[in-house]
């Protein structure tokens, strides 16, 4: 029967790995912060107050941009933005321009 040496007979066969290196951009609450679409409030939002069971479908969504795109394709999209402090995002408007680009 083999028992634990008090003095390894082997060195390690692999070599410690490396910490991530840090961004430009760090990942911030609101950079991470998930999009979907307020049903009875009828807009697109980033808040954290959405059903779990939206969690890995497409009622969440990485962006404004897909939000918009999934729930108002094609006509204005009213958009709360929580990280947006200074003012409402596109007053609140979100609208296409061409079929795959929206703008304020």
């Amino acid at each position: 029967s083999k028992s634990p040496s008090e003095v390894p007979t082997e060195s390690p066969s692999y070599q410690p790995t490396s910490p991530p290196e840090p961004t430009s951009s760090p990942t911030t609450k609101c950079s991470a912060a998930k999009w979907y679409y307020k049903l009875g409030f009828n807009f697109c939002t980033n808040d954290s107050d959405y059903p779990s069971l939206y969690e890995g479908t497409r009622l969440l969504s990485n962006t404004v941009d897909e939000c918009c795109s999934f729930h108002s394709p094609g006509v204005i999209c009213a958009v709360r933005d929580i990280c947006d402090t200074t003012s409402s995002y596109c007053g609140g408007l979100y609208h296409p321009t061409t079929p795959d680009l929206r703008t304020c």
